[in-house]
């Protein structure tokens, strides 16, 4: 009989490379890998489009000796791809099949489980051979011997869900491919749809750099207070993720290869640059200058990032959005969320105090992120703290940007965008950086008339500070 050859690839992190090839044949790929077979013409359809059997040869690549097994394969009918190998059994009689397959099933159900890894089935590999784990009761009897009382009822159970469940072990496995390459093409459509808002994102930057230009030396002075238009150029751009390598700090663009940089060089417009990219968004607008920019290209250097739209598309869901039903990770501190809680013991100067003295044996030009993180404890304390007031003048001493992730831990809300976390002379507040919802700038040593004070969805701390 004709002999054909087919190369067929094996998925590292599915039941084949897993549970199959471990346990039958000694070894199991580290990464997906491709596996050449040599078998008859003859091969035997499946019960799917694309499903198939066939009994071939291969070369084990731990022992390099020639091996034979009744492979179980799908054709995904992709160009560019080879056809996938399901499940491999080695007793190739009509009785033997069927005692594999349930063998496999209840392998593959343990492996789920946690009850068996790929290193032990590598392991029980020679029991095997030996004609000693032939059926899944052998199984079943080994794993008693060699379990805890306590790991043996979840064994139990675990037998029990696999005699309920009664599903042939290739129409699961069929299934599996079927629903696996549907979230492969869902991810795909996705990557497309984030591909166009990318490329939408970029075509607003680029008009808003080209209006830029248009502008008259006046109106960029009123619009920039702080550039100097003689020697400097403002751009927009869309924020990717940034990083510190070496003496630079790289900003890195949506839709752009290459990223922007600043060198540590520059002691003052640095450190500022540095906390200044923490607080971005993946997906944020914002505009950066870049000094001397005859010299400099635009298109690689930057100075100052100088505004920000506090706002992203691509940074998860709206700020409103809150669960309340996620359990604590903690208990709050009793009468954190009660209304009727004294005003903050805080005083200014003592605040003023705490803010310029860095933890011992830190210096004040080590990283600003830790600063921020060793100061969040003492907000924590103030916004629990806080108590209703109805005034609405405001001074604001101190603020900063904390991820909304941050609230889950003290006050079991889950926002996802970052907020803004403000110590005034009323007290500790909170508020959006979305400018949809409300969001507005605050400076720091700015007083503000018109403000409102409101509890988190009416009823739960912390309290909010928001402009009318």
């Amino acid at each position: 009989m004709e002999k054909m050859e087919k190369i067929v690839e094996i998925f590292c992190e599915r039941h084949a490379n897993l549970d199959s090839f471990p346990l039958r044949y000694g070894f199991s790929f580290k990464k997906n890998a491709l596996l050449n077979l040599v078998y008859d013409k003859q091969v035997e359809q499946g019960k799917k489009p694309g499903s198939y059997s066939v009994v071939a040869e291969f070369i084990n690549p731990e022992t390099k000796e020639t091996e034979k097994g009744l492979f179980h394969i799908m054709n995904k009918f992709k160009e560019g791809t080879e056809d996938e190998v399901m499940t491999v059994i080695r007793d190739l009689t009509s009785k033997g099949i069927k005692t594999e397959n349930q063998l496999s099933s209840v392998v593959r159900s343990f492996r789920i489980a946690g009850e068996l890894t790929v290193k032990e089935l590598i392991k029980m590999h020679p029991l095997y051979i030996n004609g000693k784990i032939k059926k899944h009761v052998d199984l079943y009897e080994y794993l008693f011997q060699k379990r805890s009382s306590s790991e043996i009822k979840n064994i139990e159970k675990i037998i029990a869900e696999n005699e309920k469940k009664h599903v042939d072990l290739i129409d699961e496995l069929e299934q599996d491919i079927i629903n696996q390459d549907d979230e492969i093409i869902k991810l795909g459509n996705k990557i497309q749809d984030k591909d166009k808002q990318i490329y939408e994102l970029n075509e607003k930057i680029k008009t808003l750099n080209e209006q830029r230009e248009l502008k008259d030396p006046q109106e960029l002075k009123e619009s920039y207070p702080g550039v100097n238009w003689n020697d400097s150029k403002v751009t927009s751009a869309a924020f990717n993720y940034f990083e510190v390598s070496g003496d630079f700090l790289l900003i890195f663009l949506l839709g752009i290869n290459t990223p922007i940089k600043l060198k540590n060089t520059f002691i003052y417009d640095y450190p500022v640059a540095l906390e200044a990219a923490k607080k971005l968004l993946h997906g944020e607008l914002f505009e950066y200058e870049t000094k001397a920019f005859n010299v400099f290209s635009p298109e690689k250097w930057f100075s100052k990032i100088i505004s920000s739209d506090g706002y992203s598309t691509f940074y998860g869901m709206p700020m409103s959005e809150m669960n309340y039903d996620d359990p604590m990770p903690y208990p709050l501190e009793p009468g954190a969320n009660d209304v009727n809680t004294t005003t903050i013991e805080i005083g200014v100067d003592e605040v003023g105090i705490f803010l310029q003295n860095e933890p011992e044996g830190r210096s004040k030009d080590e990283d600003v992120l830790e600063r921020d993180i060793w100061l969040s404890g003492y907000s924590v304390s103030g916004l629990k703290k806080q108590a209703y007031i109805s005034d609405t003048t405001f001074k604001v001493i101190y603020c900063y940007r904390v991820e909304g992730g941050y609230f889950q831990l003290t006050f079991n809300h889950t926002w996802r965008k970052d907020m803004l976390i403000l110590y005034t002379d009323k007290g500790w507040f909170v508020d959006t950086t979305v400018k949809e919802h409300g969001g507005t700038v605050w400076e720091e040593g700015s007083t503000y008339y018109n403000c409102k004070v409101s509890m988190t969805k009416s009823k739960f701390l912390p309290y909010w500070l928001q402009k009318k």
